[in-house]
């Protein structure tokens, strides 16, 4: 974005708000005034100078997904790709077992599980049995 095209957008938006106060402080001297306060009183107490954006924090502690080893991962099962709709399930021919889902990519921090997973553990621990059948039909797709 632009700068100019930025300072249009704050200058409108300050103007707004300032629009919009001064309505809300007129409506709330004439109900509530009584020679208690003025309108220009509020005015000059309550007005909008500056707009200064909230800026997004970047976190520091970010680390890869890639580089967490496969020992210090979360071992929540998840039911797939991210923005998939359907889960990841196969059958592995090497150990003969089904694969439901896949393994939690975030680093476990509480005892074998991420903060999220800690707290809710929908689809189960990823080397146990899911602890509900919404898998199968996507199962039976693959047998058929």
């Amino acid at each position: 974005m632009t700068s100019l095209y930025k300072n249009l957008l704050d200058i409108a938006l300050l103007e707004s708000l300032n629009n919009d106060l001064e309505i809300f402080l007129k409506d709330l001297t004439n109900k509530y005034g009584n020679n208690k306060f003025t309108f220009d009183e509020l005015k000059e107490k309550y007005k909008f100078i500056n707009i200064k954006p909230i800026t997004t924090i970047k976190n520091k502690n970010k680390y890869n997904k890639k580089d967490i080893d496969i020992n210090d991962r979360c071992q929540a099962r998840i039911w797939g790709k991210t923005g998939c709709s359907r889960p990841i399930v196969k059958y592995d021919k090497k150990i003969n077992k089904w694969i439901y889902g896949q393994l939690c990519k975030r680093k476990a921090f509480i005892g074998n599980l991420c903060k999220s997973h800690s707290k809710k553990l929908p689809h189960g621990l990823f080397n146990e049995e899911p602890p509900h059948r919404h898998f199968d039909k996507f199962k039976k797709q693959l047998l058929f």
